[in-house]
């Protein structure tokens, strides 16, 4: 029996391998958007083309996209911007010679990036809900609801981390002193030691 990451990802029939296609897709023309300034016009246009398209796109496909590509992008960029230099200036003198800064600061430009891709698969949600939906009949995962916070802490928390563990290669009930155990001691070693050198790596910056 597969695990539940292994379906998740790859399906029975490789259904969900295409969501984690365009999820990367999304991201890498999102970075690339975000270093256009200065390329030549051709590439900008090119560039913003595939990026509106793609954020339609992805708009389309219902809410999936929305939740679990935009919105973290989202969260990162504006935390990154909150963080920045110029933000925490402009913060501390409040001075309109500062807010300039701001504007012009690469860490806004990423916020706005996120912001105008999100408008755009907005209005690729709305096509879906309000044309496509009174054409076509099809399932939408658009109708969900928050589940009891309850039931989220007791049951989707705790699995939420075991699938963490089973996808990066963690076995259940191996010996220790085994390959597949020692596989697993490595594994619970790498995870505060990458954490530890990312600490290090942003504070070296």
């Amino acid at each position: 029996m597969p695990s539940f990451a292994y379906i998740f990802t790859f399906g029975r029939t490789g259904y969900y391998i295409t969501n984690v296609i365009f999820a990367f897709l999304y991201i890498g023309v999102f970075v690339s958007m975000c270093k256009i300034r200065g390329k030549p016009v051709i590439l900008k246009l090119l560039l913003s083309f595939l990026f509106i398209s793609i954020s339609i796109i992805g708009g389309l496909v219902g809410v999936r996209y929305i939740k679990d590509v935009l919105v973290p992008l989202a969260i990162c960029t504006l935390v990154i911007f909150m963080k920045s230099d110029s933000f925490q200036a402009y913060r501390k003198s409040m001075k309109m010679s500062q807010l300039i800064d701001v504007k012009n600061s690469k860490e806004f430009f990423y916020l706005l990036m996120s912001v105008i891709g999100g408008l755009f698969m907005f209005a690729g949600y709305l096509i879906n809900t309000g044309i496509l939906s009174q054409l076509y009949s099809f399932s939408s995962v658009g109708h969900f609801q928050i589940q009891n916070i309850e039931h989220i802490i007791s049951n989707n928390v705790p699995l939420a981390f075991e699938q963490f563990f089973a996808a990066i290669g963690f076995r259940n009930s191996v010996n220790v002193i085994s390959f597949d155990g020692i596989l697993n001691i490595i594994l619970l070693l790498f995870i505060p030691l990458m954490i530890i050198l990312m600490r290090f790596r942003g504070n070296s910056l």
